[in-house]
Protein backbone atom coordinates (compact mmCIF):
# COMPACT_ATOMS: atom_id res chain seq x y z
CA UNK A 1 0.00 0.00 0.00
CA UNK A 2 1.25 3.25 -0.80
CA UNK A 3 0.47 6.53 0.17
CA UNK A 4 0.86 9.85 -1.20
CA UNK A 5 0.66 13.39 0.15
CA UNK A 6 -0.15 16.43 -1.19
CA UNK A 7 0.22 19.75 0.56
CA UNK A 8 -2.42 21.91 -0.40
CA UNK A 9 -2.53 26.00 1.33
CA UNK A 10 -0.27 24.75 4.00
CA UNK A 11 -3.23 24.18 6.70
CA UNK A 12 -4.36 21.04 5.03
CA UNK A 13 -3.18 17.75 3.78
CA UNK A 14 -4.64 15.51 0.79
CA UNK A 15 -3.69 11.77 1.53
CA UNK A 16 -4.52 9.60 -0.73
CA UNK A 17 -4.32 5.57 -0.55
CA UNK A 18 -3.00 3.46 -3.14
CA UNK A 19 -3.42 -0.33 -2.69
CA UNK A 20 -1.85 -2.48 -5.01
CA UNK A 21 -4.18 -5.20 -4.40
CA UNK A 22 -7.43 -3.45 -5.79
CA UNK A 23 -6.93 -0.53 -7.49
CA UNK A 24 -9.75 2.53 -5.56
CA UNK A 25 -8.25 5.43 -4.41
CA UNK A 26 -9.21 7.18 -1.07
CA UNK A 27 -8.92 10.53 -1.08
CA UNK A 28 -8.87 12.52 2.86
CA UNK A 29 -8.03 16.27 3.32
CA UNK A 30 -6.86 16.70 6.84
CA UNK A 31 -5.12 19.50 9.18
CA UNK A 32 -1.20 19.70 8.34
CA UNK A 33 -0.21 20.15 11.91
CA UNK A 34 -1.40 16.44 13.43
CA UNK A 35 1.58 14.98 11.20
CA UNK A 36 4.73 15.79 10.95
CA UNK A 37 6.13 15.67 7.35
CA UNK A 38 9.46 15.30 6.42
CA UNK A 39 10.26 16.99 3.10
CA UNK A 40 13.66 15.71 1.12
CA UNK A 41 13.28 18.37 -1.75
CA UNK A 42 10.26 17.77 -3.21
CA UNK A 43 6.73 18.19 -1.34
CA UNK A 44 4.74 16.96 -3.51
CA UNK A 45 5.36 13.39 -3.34
CA UNK A 46 6.12 11.38 0.14
CA UNK A 47 5.93 7.06 0.00
CA UNK A 48 5.09 6.00 3.82
CA UNK A 49 3.88 2.55 4.75
CA UNK A 50 1.88 3.40 7.00
CA UNK A 51 -0.08 6.61 8.42
CA UNK A 52 -1.35 6.72 11.87
CA UNK A 53 -2.82 9.02 13.70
Amino acid sequence: MWIKIKINNRNYIETVVISSRSSFQQIQKRRAHRYRIQTNGNRSRHRLKSLEE
